[in-house]
């Protein structure tokens, strides 16, 4: 596996930051890659040029942003083996894991490219019936997305697919742990020349720095999982300005099993489910609920 250095994607083009930090294989606790890490100046630039961005991705017309997405998902196919040899190496995931990790990607793509098309407006009569509302659906702008270090890939199609698809930019920031495939993304999205500006890729862990993301007065909206701690820190940091938000955060997944299910078969799939990916899984159970008539 090469050493690669990646760096921040910021305005439709590759971006060299300040420091080099290494990236570690946690399976052979070897360097699988690096990147240069984002200066302020850097953020400050990706977040104008996502702001100006904006203002064009958000008018164009619903079929070519559909187009693009559908362009970058063939692009991301033509080097499938590449991203994917790069999401095994920098998470220590199993092959089949970083398929199903890639893949979610490529279905979100696919999947709000399809479904903004099924949109439609809708007029609400009032209840006087002198007047009619029109239900019309916009934009909200530019978006902050930060992503999780486990499913890295995934999270980033969490994101994109209805970021691209509803006609907003954004800039995302990959966890410091796993930000390779996603700067790889980056890259191809470069090579096809995807509209400048509408993702913007910035490289980091510098929580002091990145804060300027949630300060600035320019993202609309912003998204994120993580801790409750954290969800609560991005709230405070950003109040800066009246601001949307998206966060998974925190929680307790329980596991219900019922009377009339087969309890040995109930067992089998929850211990599965736990210890899938290490059991770094947002929604890997916790606790169980079984009926008594179960046991």
């Amino acid at each position: 596996m090469n050493t690669k250095t990646f760096h921040s994607y910021i305005g439709g083009e590759t971006v060299i930051g300040g420091e080099r930090v290494p990236v570690e294989n946690p399976a052979t606790e070897q360097p699988c890659g690096s990147f240069t890490a984002y200066t302020p100046e850097m953020l400050d630039r990706a977040l104008e040029q996502a702001r100006d961005a904006f203002a064009v991705w958000s008018r164009t017309p619903m079929q070519e942003r559909v187009a693009w997405m559908t362009r970058l998902a063939e692009a991301l196919e033509q080097r499938r083996d590449e991203v994917i040899a790069l999401l095994v190496a920098e998470t220590g995931k199993p092959q089949d894991n970083a398929e199903y990790d890639y893949g979610m990607l490529i279905e979100c793509l696919g999947f709000f490219g399809e479904e903004v098309q099924r949109l439609r407006g809708e007029t609400i009569p009032d209840r006087t019936g002198e007047y009619l509302h029109k239900l019309v659906r916009h934009p909200v702008g530019v978006v902050v997305g930060f992503l999780a270090w486990n499913f890295p890939l995934l999270n980033l199609g969490y994101k994109l697919g209805p970021i691209l698809a509803s006609g907003c930019s954004c800039v995302i920031k990959p966890s410091r742990t796993t930000p390779l495939a996603t700067a790889l993304v980056g890259e191809i999205m470069g090579s096809i020349d995807f509209p400048s500006g509408v993702v913007n890729i910035a490289l980091g862990e510098d929580r002091e720095i990145v804060s300027r993301l949630l300060i600035s007065p320019i993202p609309a909206m912003v998204t994120m999982i993580g801790s409750t701690e954290a969800g609560c820190e991005v709230i405070r940091t950003s109040a800066t300005t009246i601001k949307r938000y998206s966060l998974e955060l925190g929680g307790n997944a329980p596991v219900i099993v019922y009377p009339d299910f087969d309890a040995e078969l109930a067992a089998d799939r929850i211990v599965g489910l736990k210890l899938v990916n290490s059991g770094q899984v947002c929604v890997s159970p916790n606790r169980c609920f079984v009926h008594e008539r179960s046991l």
